[in-house]
């Protein structure tokens, strides 16, 4: 799941505390994969190198 973030919207200083234990929340649950863009294009990368399309 993405979660795109607006500056306008995320960036008032009254929403970042939740915001905080939003992405507290859910690294500490253990399911999410926590990473950059970069990291999964490499995954997909890995995973498809090789076969036929």
């Amino acid at each position: 799941m993405c979660i795109p973030l607006h500056s306008y919207l995320i960036g008032q200083p009254h929403r970042i505390g939740p915001f905080e234990e939003v992405l507290r929340h859910i690294a500490a649950d253990g399911r999410a994969w926590i990473t950059r863009s970069g990291d999964i294009a490499d995954h997909y990368l890995a995973q498809t190198s090789g076969t036929s399309a």
